[in-house]
């Protein structure tokens, strides 16, 4: 049996789901298996841990598998997938961070990362 590339694809503050999984639906043509993933942002967890676990959680999942595995993340999921890498640096193929904050910004208030994702 073929090693497969597994693909996680972490959704930002939206989680809209939906689009990425239009955007990805062509990947396994070029032999990506594409995960779209909701962190749950919106959900009532405010502590960001048990999400990154969960994350880390499904990576060693695939890993387990047999898969390779890489990450990408939008936006807030960027940052995400920066957070399991430094988790699973030894299971993890690539990450790529679109558009993710790698420092804390500026933003207060409603625009902040705390009112975004709590």
């Amino acid at each position: 049996m073929d090693k497969e590339h597994s693909v996680i694809v972490v959704s930002g503050l939206s989680d809209e789901t939906k689009k990425l999984e239009w955007a990805t639906n062509h990947w396994q043509r070029h032999g990506l298996k594409p995960l779209v993933y909701s962190m749950g942002w919106q959900n009532n967890e405010t502590d960001f841990q048990p999400k990154l676990e969960r994350l880390t959680a499904t990576v060693d999942r695939l890993a387990d598998k047999g898969d390779t595995v890489s990450l990408v993340g939008i936006s807030a999921g960027g940052s995400a997938v920066i957070n399991a890498f430094f988790e699973r640096r030894d299971i993890i193929h690539k990450i790529v961070n679109i558009c993710g904050r790698l420092t804390v910004g500026p933003q207060s208030g409603f625009r902040s990362f705390d009112s975004k994702s709590s």
